[in-house]
């Protein structure tokens, strides 16, 4: 049998057409001069960044939105700096993760990241982030805050895009409300003027908590979209208010409680019930990612569940669906990779979270979500080690009401992996054994029998039309 390549590459990876025929949402920028270009997009700041570092071959990685003014920006960057400038595109996962492995090809030695970004830890090259700059009223929005209940502490976090707001200024007027400015981790430090480091670090941001146990009230200052971090902020902390911003509006509004946390019982129901679970990359450039693949393979391998990686770039339906076998995805990204068409997939799709609730004995449920990995594994602030050994053990699913066991019973033998052949009349069939259930996994075509099928001679059909109907040569009946 021959496999069929390009058909396998197909199916798992998207085809020219998609990507020349997808919508792009260009932003309103349109006619900058030269001089816009500059001061929009600090090049001037580009431009020192490559010179203190002493950089040579330099990826300038950009969304989709923003392809537009990449050849203006490279060509500038390149004249100034002298050295080679690269540009990358239509990155293998989410725009807002810095595509180190793009950047290897060339073996670029740093990366300029335009754009939003999740500002997930990165593990190899220097990286200088140049966010998008959006409008916003500071008296409106000072005015809008100085209302909150000053007997709580009130902590202002915001979107990449407004970053530009939040400088030493801003944190003054904050200090003067009795308010706590939260910092980007990314190209900043704390403000000259804060006499109190920082304790917490969440979602790229790090803040001050009051260990007075006061009520914390949360600020997030974002537009009218839909705003994936702050989200992951509302399910990542459950016992504080928040409420947002809206520069569009200059509105302040309170954030009702997530919903998606009742999902996630479900889905750690799920992970229960799995007898093989798909561990899916979703990022290549988050630090810890391989650490984060290592944990999810030894949980399973602790309560006897076979576990798979599974790279297919930007996940969707069509490409999972040719792994019927997997019970249930484990999705290794930054927080925030969404999937828009989640509800069409026909296994559902986890995070490290819903695992570690579901197969760490000593990790218990308390009503919070994180979506940061790197927090769950060892040196992270919500790491929890899991036994070497978990006993086992049997309860009642919650989804199908079938007895479980949980865990490797110690007495119980070694399970051999099965390597029966079955013959079936005429069937051609292959010795497959349950660890090589996936990897040994092809595409196949017909089969070929070459040198054993008789060459028949061309033979004249039947003729006619689907009105009058057809005739056969040798026998001359109508049909």
């Amino acid at each position: 049998n021959v496999t069929d390549l390009p058909f396998v590459m197909a199916l798992l990876y998207s085809d020219e057409k998609s990507v020349i025929d997808r919508e792009i949402k260009v932003e309103n920028l349109q006619n900058l001069s030269k001089n816009d270009l500059v001061d929009i997009f600090e090049l001037d700041k580009c431009v020192s960044w490559i010179s203190e570092h002493q950089l040579s071959r330099i990826c300038l990685q950009f969304p989709d939105n923003l392809l537009q003014y990449s050849v203006d920006i490279a060509q500038h960057l390149e004249k100034k700096s002298c050295k080679q400038i690269y540009i990358l595109g239509d990155t293998s996962y989410g725009s807002c993760c810095v595509d180190e492995v793009a950047a290897s090809h060339v073996n670029a030695d740093g990366i300029i990241h335009f754009g939003h970004s999740c500002l997930s830890t990165l593990s190899k090259l220097p990286v200088l982030y140049i966010f998008s700059k959006q409008h916003m009223n500071t008296e409106k929005f000072l005015n809008a805050i100085s209302h909150l209940d000053r007997q709580s502490q009130v902590i202002v976090l915001y979107d990449t895009c407004y970053a530009n707001y939040f400088d030493d200024t801003m944190f003054l007027n904050l200090q003067q409300l009795s308010t706590t400015m939260s910092h980007l981790i990314a190209n900043s430090s704390p403000s000259s003027v804060d006499t109190e480091d920082p304790n917490v670090t969440k979602l790229g941001r790090q803040y001050y908590v009051d260990k007075d146990n006061l009520p914390v009230i949360y600020v997030y200052v974002c537009d009218s979209k839909q705003c994936r971090n702050l989200d992951n902020f509302v399910m990542s902390v459950s016992d504080a208010t928040f409420y947002q911003f809206n520069p569009d509006t200059d509105t302040l509004s309170p954030v009702p409680p997530s919903s998606i946390i009742k999902k996630h019982l479900f889905l750690i129901e799920k992970v229960r019930d799995a007898q093989t679970v798909g561990i899916l990359i979703g990022t290549l450039a988050a630090g810890q990612y391989l650490t984060a693949v290592n944990h999810v393979k030894s949980l399973c391998k602790k309560h006897a569940k076979k576990s798979y990686i599974i790279s297919v770039g930007k996940p969707n339906v069509p490409k999972l669906a040719n792994f019927p076998e997997i019970d249930v995805y484990v999705l290794i990204s930054c927080p925030e990779m969404s999937l828009p068409n989640a509800k069409e997939f026909l296994q559902p799709i986890v995070h490290l979270i819903d695992v570690e609730l579901a197969l760490n004995p000593d990790r218990q449920w308390d009503n919070r979500i994180n979506l940061e990995f790197s927090q769950l594994l060892l040196g992270g602030s919500e790491h929890i080690p899991c036994p070497d050994t978990v006993s086992s053990s049997m309860d009642i699913s919650l989804l199908s009401n079938n007895v479980r066991v949980n865990g490797i019973n110690p007495d119980s033998p070694e399970v051999e992996d099965c390597t029966s052949l079955a013959v079936r009349g005429k069937t051609t069939m292959a010795v497959i054994t349950g660890r090589e259930g996936l990897t040994e996994r092809s595409w196949q075509g017909l089969e070929p029998n070459l040198g054993l099928t008789p060459v028949s001679s061309v033979t004249e059909g039947r003729t006619g039309t689907p009105s009058s109907g057809y005739t056969s040569v040798e026998s001359n009946e109508r049909s």
